[in-house]
């Protein structure tokens, strides 16, 4: 939390020189966000990452003084879009696309995890000379799929996800149209298994967390 702080007075004194973008109506606003990443949310509790675009491949080695161990590799993709429109000065509303891959292992020991996000969001901005704070509120459905190898044995699980995000935060602008933001929101996450599930039975995640971008403002009067 206090590192993001730090970033934001660092984006606001170096842009003492750079004219805010301006949020009005008709405008249409583009940009990539770290985003409530299915995957993390499933498997450890993180509540996202703040990777903006992520594409990565890592290997890990098992050593010890008597030997080398197995190796894994780990591949993992996150994406997260965003479009909106100003209905007027100051509002937008828009969709949040949140895109997610991970799998390790292979031959005949590997699992793979593949989620899908969408929804809607509406911020509200408070424009001022250098920076300009803003609130947002938000939500997403999507489904996590679950893919598990063993032994040529294969084992798919699927679950439904659905949030609720609330958050407020500053935009720093970086030019005439794009900003870089930054936003501290609190989200709730249920996570659902769809197949042999008779009681419901149900995870549900509150996860305070910090939310950065960069945004583009196009168009307009």
């Amino acid at each position: 939390m206090k590192k993001g702080l730090f970033l934001v007075c660092g984006m606001c004194l170096f842009s003492i020189s750079v004219l805010n973008a301006q949020f009005n109506k008709g405008q249409t606003l583009l940009g990539l966000t770290s985003s409530s990443n299915l995957y993390n949310l499933y498997s450890d509790y993180s509540g996202g990452t703040s990777n903006l675009i992520h594409l990565g491949f890592s290997t890990i080695k098992y050593k010890s003084n008597s030997g080398n161990g197995d190796s894994e590799k780990i591949r993992t993709f996150n994406l997260s879009p965003r479009a909106g429109y100003f209905l007027a000065d100051n509002l937008a509303v828009g969709l949040d696309l949140n895109l997610s891959f991970m799998s390790y292992g292979s031959g005949d020991d590997k699992e793979s995890t593949t989620a899908l996000g969408i929804g809607p969001f509406v911020r509200y901005y408070k424009p001022l000379e250098k920076c300009s704070p803003f609130i947002e509120v938000g939500g997403s459905i999507g489904t996590l799929r679950n893919k598990y190898t063993y032994l040529n044995q294969d084992e798919t699980n699927k679950s439904s996800v659905m949030s609720v995000m609330v958050g407020a935060g500053l935009a720093v602008p970086l030019g005439d149209v794009v900003n870089f933001d930054v936003m501290a929101g609190y989200v709730s996450t249920t996570m659902k298994n769809k197949e042999d599930n008779p009681n419901d039975a149900r995870t549900v995640l509150g996860t305070l967390g910090i939310k950065v971008g960069f945004l583009f403002y196009l168009g307009g009067s």
